[in-house]
């Protein structure tokens, strides 16, 4: 049995530390409030995603994925260019690389 609390602090915590290593990259203006709030807000998508397993194609859920985290950089970090985001969503998926994520 997977305990979705401790799947959502772990999740969180993690995604706060690869916001965190994005912000001081390319975004030291930003607030850790705001990192801290689009952490949460990344841990709860996962949350819902993980949830709803096996209720849509694989196909789809792999796109909405990658949709709630452009959406969730975007709104964390204030990006204003397409450039801008592209180099945060670049760092974003090397950090969550070099954390193990490719493993996944």
């Amino acid at each position: 049995m997977i305990y979705l609390d401790i799947l959502f602090f772990t999740n969180w915590m993690i995604d706060y530390l690869i916001l965190v290593l994005v912000k001081k990259e390319f975004f030291p203006g930003t607030g850790n409030r705001r990192v801290a709030v689009g952490a949460f807000l990344a841990a709860g998508t996962y949350l819902l995603w993980f949830v709803r397993a096996g209720s849509a194609p694989e196909a789809i859920r792999g796109a909405a994925a990658i949709c709630l985290v452009g959406m969730i950089l975007w709104w964390t970090f204030s990006v204003r260019s397409l450039r801008q985001f592209l180099q945060a969503a670049c760092a974003a998926l090397g950090y969550t690389c070099l954390m193990g994520g490719a493993c996944y």
